[in-house]
């Protein structure tokens, strides 16, 4: 019977919204109910032993934004998947429980809080940085590779591509996300050796994406590439790399 443990839970995820109200009562919701989400189930422990209901809804629907969020009742739980997600892998990324806590008492909001708490911390990196990096760290979730910035220690993450491409050309192929969504695109090289060209562009020129590039041998990590103009060639695609997975996202 879970049910004790889950009110425990509710509880702890509706502490730190007392807590992060006392410090910074008009932060972005995401950031906000992340931060719940971290406390009840990663701090609390309550993600070990009450079912990831969360977790799983954003594994099916890796496409949901992070900072979109539907009002009310229209919330979902991959919503809630996401911000646990993304704070979980700040806090295992950039220094554990300080920076987490200092995002709750910083005074900025959303995009512009978590730059404020990085640059007071000395890190470099900014948000735009950090999502590159989280989106393929969704998918590879493995800490022996690139120094562990595509993995997490703590959580075991399993994101599939809802699209996989296995035999060429591809043409005009269209999918729309939201801002700070991350798209999941399959490209298998099946028993052929040959170079794959991969072009990419927005319907609206004035958006800005970043696309990343997870570059596969026998499913472990070979490269992570970024496609800069929009294009992306590799050669001898089906021996040196057996697989790439396309991974947009939208910048606003």
């Amino acid at each position: 019977d879970t049910s004790g443990l889950l009110a425990q839970e509710i509880l702890a995820h509706e502490l730190q919204h007392l807590i992060h109200w006392r410090h910074d009562p008009n932060e972005s919701l995401w950031i906000n109910e992340g931060c719940s989400e971290y406390s009840a189930l990663f701090l609390c422990g309550y993600g070990k032993v009450i079912p990831s209901w969360h977790l799983e809804a954003f594994e099916r629907r890796p496409q949901t934004s992070l900072v979109y969020w539907p009002m009310g009742t229209t919330s979902s739980m991959a919503n809630y998947g996401a911000v646990y997600l993304l704070i979980v892998y700040l806090h295992e990324r950039f220094g554990g429980v300080s920076i987490i806590s200092s995002l709750i008492s910083e005074p900025a909001n959303g995009i512009n809080g978590i730059n404020a708490v990085l640059s007071s911390k000395g890190y470099t990196e900014r948000f735009g940085d950090v999502f590159a990096d989280w989106k393929v760290a969704n998918y590879l979730d493995d800490t022996s590779y690139a120094s562990g910035r595509y993995g997490y220690k703590s959580l075991n993450v399993k994101i599939r591509p809802d699209i996989v491409h296995s035999s060429f050309p591809v043409l005009n192929q269209q999918r729309n996300i939201e801002s700070w969504s991350a798209d999941y695109i399959e490209i298998t090289s099946g028993s052929n050796v040959a170079t794959l060209q991969v072009d990419f562009s927005a319907r609206n020129p004035r958006h800005n994406f970043d696309v990343r590039v997870i570059k596969l041998k026998d499913n472990l990590p070979v490269d992570v590439d970024y496609m800069r103009n929009g294009s992306l060639s590799i050669p001898k695609f089906g021996y040196d790399v057996d697989k790439v997975i396309i991974v947009p996202n939208w910048c606003p």
